[in-house]
């Protein structure tokens, strides 16, 4: 088995492009406290836009869901600053389709902006593909700006649909691996 660039003791710093710094790691279980407080922290806004409803809270079911992922078929990458959840991006590989994943990307308002969206949306690709899976499929509000914007800078879209106010997209991870070469 080849080394993967994202086992399950991966861990990693990266500076933004502001120059604010971030601790890449994979999600544990023990971080359901860690999500329940970055929900209340996010603005009303960015809650829909990732839930593409109203989320106030999360479940006990919801947070084990979230943070007690096998790292296979459920891979999540959360990004910490000064303890706290700053960003979060996984795949959940779609079982009628086990070389596509559905994934999500969230990053808190006040880090949006300055290329974080950017950083972990291409560890997933990347992790996506040492997992072997070649497409990410994603759903989000048609009026997500920033979301269309981040998704638009990797190229590697093969199809759009926009359905009463829902954008479905899907991610082609071999485009996306011959435009990092």
């Amino acid at each position: 088995m080849t080394q993967r660039r994202f086992p399950p003791d991966y861990s990693e710093q990266i500076a933004a492009k502001d120059g604010t710094v971030f601790h890449l790691r994979l999600v544990h279980p023990d971080d359901k406290p860690l999500f329940v407080e970055w929900l209340g922290n996010l603005s009303p806004l960015t809650r829909y836009n990732r839930f593409l409803r109203i989320k106030t809270s999360f479940s006990v079911a919801e947070q084990k869901y979230l943070t007690e992922v096998d790292g296979e078929n459920h891979f999540c990458i959360v990004a910490l600053y000064e303890g706290r959840l700053a960003g979060v991006v996984r795949f959940i590989r779609l079982g009628h389709r086990a070389n596509a994943a559905d994934f999500a990307l969230t990053v808190a308002d006040e880090f949006q902006g300055i290329g974080l969206g950017t950083e972990l949306l291409n560890r997933l690709c990347e992790a996506a593909i040492e997992r072997e899976v070649s497409f990410l499929c994603g759903d989000m509000l048609a009026d997500n700006t920033r979301m269309f914007h981040l998704v638009d800078l990797l190229l590697c879209i093969t199809d759009w649909a926009v359905m009463e106010g829902i954008a479905t997209f899907e991610l082609d991870l071999e485009t996306y691996r011959n435009q990092e070469k």
